[in-house]
């Protein structure tokens, strides 16, 4: 489905907690709703919403589904980076005491033993949308919370319908 800025202004609420508007959508890539955050000061008359916003906003939801298998490797990487540097604190200490080391005990703890298992863990948030004055490409944000970095998550940058970069 596309959205045009009709759609946006009639659907989007605003956040006074996010300072966004916010719209549920379908995304055909990860084949359910997920919630937009469109970056936005409530100052503004919603109708001001700019045709970029409305291009990127249509841009993540015709994502190829190629891009499903980068989504799954960069999850699956930063969560084998994750469990073998971190000391959770919340991971039992017979499982320290039965492997002899904390990656191990983390393996056992968050159980995950491969792309599918973490992406399936991994939880959108949001997308996020905002108005950079980049006129030439179309950005966004998909922003994961994970268990085994649940103060940081995971946000993925996209640039014209594809992951650029994850921190």
């Amino acid at each position: 489905m596309t959205l045009t800025r009709h759609d946006i202004i009639q659907r989007a609420n605003y956040s006074d907690r996010w300072h966004v508007l916010e719209l549920t959508e379908y995304s055909s890539l990860f084949e359910r709703d997920v919630l937009l955050h469109i970056f936005w000061n409530k100052n503004d008359d919603v109708q001001t919403i700019h045709q970029r916003i409305v291009d990127r906003i249509n841009c993540f939801l015709a994502m190829d589904k190629s891009e499903l298998d980068r989504i799954k490797s960069e999850i699956w990487k930063n969560y084998e980076i994750s469990i073998r540097v971190t000391d959770y604190g919340i991971v039992p200490h017979e499982l320290y005491d039965k492997h002899n080391n904390s990656e191990e005990a983390n393996r056992e703890f968050f159980g995950h033993k491969n792309q599918e298992d973490t992406f399936a863990a991994a939880k959108i948030n949001h997308i996020y949308f905002d108005d950079n004055l980049d006129l030439d490409h179309l950005y966004y944000m998909i922003c994961f919370d994970i268990s085994w970095d649940n103060e940081h998550g995971i946000n993925m940058f996209c640039k014209d319908g594809k992951v650029e970069s994850v921190e």
